[in-house]
């Protein structure tokens, strides 16, 4: 944890010392549920706040630009963060934890999907008569993009993969001592 992190965990629970390594893997898994939590309300409450401003023909209103802010500021913090690229794509892939990494791959890019198409639909609510086709048209072009992301991610793993060279050949490699 930084110093401020430390000094903020000391004054609100009024503690003297610091905390221990567990405490602080726990503080982190919390905080981590938190920014979840946080960045999935404000991407709904965006959605909906876009929503009203479209129903009302009026222009986007300070509270969408609030939730705008919150979600967008969460998204760049996540994709900017070094330390987040390390855990979306860990060094350790090996073919048995591949399927499970592509699976939750799969999740992800089905749920950013669905939001992509409800915020395009929502953008061409008032061009694209009725409301549906304007969904369906979006989550046709969403679907498609996310199918081409999915397969160069797939792609690039194994590449990875088979550029690694396994433990065993090390192994073999080295001289006996």
């Amino acid at each position: 944890m930084s110093p401020l992190h430390k000094a903020l965990y000391r004054k609100m629970l009024n503690a003297n010392c610091e905390p221990d390594e567990r405490q602080e893997r726990m503080i982190n898994a919390e905080l981590a549920r938190c920014l979840v939590w946080l960045y999935w309300i404000s991407g709904i409450m965006m959605l909906l706040c876009f929503f009203h401003d479209k129903l009302q023909s009026n222009a986007v209103s300070a509270l969408t630009l609030t939730w705008m802010f919150i979600f967008f500021f969460i998204t760049n913090f996540t994709v900017v963060n070094r330390l987040g690229w390390e855990l979306a794509r860990p060094e350790n892939i090996s073919m048995e934890t591949l399927p499970h990494y592509l699976r939750q791959y799969k999740k992800s890019i089905f749920w950013d999907g669905v939001f992509m198409a409800a915020y395009l639909s929502i953008l061409g609510m008032n061009i694209i008569r009725p409301i549906y086709l304007s969904f369906i048209l979006c989550t046709v072009y969403v679907v498609l993009l996310k199918i081409k992301l999915y397969r160069e991610e797939k792609a690039a793993l194994l590449q990875i993969l088979t550029d690694k060279p396994s433990d065993q050949e090390e192994k073999d490699d080295e001289p006996a001592a």
